[in-house]
């Protein structure tokens, strides 16, 4: 308790792991902590955090007292223009409710006094369900891990779904176009990010926007629990309607997408994401409208399948991995499933399954002769490229995404390929530690999304053993270790497991 001149100040800090219940927040963004709210109280009663500062996916708030007092007159930043993160944004009252506080605080001509009664959170994710609970499908195992593992899959699908106007704004990247004055560490979820009433993003409290490389697994996830497909058509709806003018899909969705940014990767998995959205609905009728742009992007990556025999990627764009460049595996493995799915999606609409005159299977053939050249036996793994991080080259990686997406999207199927299959899940195995399965072309990571592919390419392989194994490793490890949260919305973690 203490006194104040003007309106009583709160200052709130949010966190989604107990690692950072702090004075500060965690990250969003760029910065490694991102910059509390100062809260100004102007009435008795309900007072509601608007909803342009939405915090989804945070379960640690800490309330302070500020050491001083900045008069706050609805402007976020109106207090921090130009002055770092010495001071706190100040936040008005419009909107909707985020943190909800009834409070009672007493003026007089010099002092305002403040106490809190009780504090509550209005949750805006899942927009197409009130009853959080309504799932369409459930599972169940011998395996309490496994089941609180499935669980916290299909919340975290949950609160990644959200309403499109409460998306996250890239603050620094708007300034190319806003000249926003917001100072490093600030945040908003006040940005469109698609059309309609509900749409899946990337996550729930970093990157509140249309991120393609999520679909392959995303999709399937949501199509077994919620069945929210909606918003999977929704995003998928956002990226189309931004292609670019020769075919090329943006790199993610709003507000990505103004400045042509690409990457060979998630173009792929836009159309990764379109195959699975028809599989589990059925909906021709919207693929028909999707079919001319969808081929056009198909083709795009077709032409940098050259003389090589691989995809040869264009754009440093990927997910954090480092050393995106060249004929590169993971890309070139990608297209092959992609290729796959293509031939099933003409077939359903009746249309012709090549481009310029070649076959699609043709395609796929002149990819498994190229992707098998980048085998490294002595490691028993794919090596990155041809080029410097190749088997013999002066920086070797043999990538976790690249050789997971080589055994899920089942490049080397025939019988006499089982033994190739069989030493890239044993040596992708053998390189896990307690805490999971790294990524080295991300050095010191530990990846969800690079190991998600890891896990499924282990089952498609046949090695079922694994999968689950590593399932319990690394995805209870998100529920139980140090610091984690009891769900599995982390972007990632480093190998001795912070």
């Amino acid at each position: 308790m203490r006194s104040f001149k003007h309106n009583p100040q709160l200052i709130l800090s949010y966190s989604e792991s107990p690692f950072f219940a702090d004075r500060e927040c965690d990250a969003t963004g760029d910065y490694a902590r991102d910059l509390p709210l100062r809260f100004a109280i102007t009435k008795e009663g309900v007072n509601c955090v608007p909803d342009i500062y939405n915090r989804g996916g945070f379960k640690y708030l800490t309330i302070y007292l500020p050491e001083s007092e900045v008069p706050a007159e609805g402007d976020l930043y109106k207090d921090n223009q130009d002055k770092g993160r010495s001071k706190f944004p100040a936040i008005g009252q419009d909107g909707k409710q985020q943190v909800v506080l009834e409070s009672k605080h007493r003026e007089n001509k010099t002092s305002a006094s403040l106490e809190i009664s009780s504090l509550w959170v209005n949750c805006t994710a899942f927009p197409s369900q009130q009853n959080g609970r309504a799932y369409t499908g459930y599972f169940h195992s011998s395996s309490s891990l496994l089941n609180r593992i499935w669980y916290s899959g299909a919340w975290t699908l949950q609160m990644s779904t959200i309403i499109p106007t409460e998306g996250g704004a890239l603050i620094d990247f708007n300034k190319n176009f806003d000249h926003n004055q917001a100072p490093p560490g600030g945040w908003f979820a006040n940005f469109t990010v698609a059309h309609g009433n509900v749409v899946t993003t990337d996550g729930a409290k970093r990157d509140r926007m249309v991120w393609p490389g999520d679909m392959a697994i995303a999709i399937p996830g949501i199509a077994v629990s919620t069945y929210d497909m909606i918003a999977v058509r929704n995003a998928l709806n956002i990226i189309y309607d931004l292609q670019y003018f020769d075919g090329s899909l943006p790199y993610a969705g709003p507000p990505m997408g103004a400045r042509g940014e690409f990457s060979d990767t998630y173009h792929l998995h836009s159309l990764l994401g379109t195959y699975y959205y028809i599989l589990y609905t059925g909906d021709i009728d919207w693929l028909k409208t999707r079919w001319r742009a969808y081929t056009r992007a198909l083709a795009v990556s077709i032409s940098k399948v050259d003389d090589k025999n691989l995809l040869h990627v264009s754009s440093t764009y990927d997910w954090n991995r480092w050393g995106m460049t060249g004929h590169n595996v993971e890309a070139s493995a990608i297209l092959y499933q992609v290729l796959d799915n293509s031939i099933d999606l003409a077939h359903w609409l009746g249309k012709k399954a090549s481009t310029n005159g070649e076959g699609w299977e043709s395609t796929r053939s002149r990819l498994k002769s190229g992707l098998r050249t980048l085998y490294c036996p002595a490691d028993g793994l794919f090596a990155d490229n041809i080029g410097r991080r190749s088997c013999n080259g002066s920086e070797k990686v043999l990538p976790q995404d690249g050789n997971g997406w080589v055994l899920l999207a089942n490049v080397f199927d025939g019988s006499d390929d089982a033994d190739l299959r069989a030493n890239v899940s044993t040596s992708l195995r053998n390189r896990w530690n307690k805490f999971g399965a790294p990524a080295p072309e991300f050095p010191n990571v530990m990846s969800p999304f690079s190991s998600s592919f890891e896990l499924m390419g282990h089952a498609k392989a046949n090695k079922a053993d694994a999968a689950i194994e590593l399932m319990e490793l690394m995805w209870g490890y998100m529920l139980d270790g140090p610091g984690m949260t009891n769900s599995t919305t982390i972007e990632g973690y480093r190998t001795d497991g912070r």
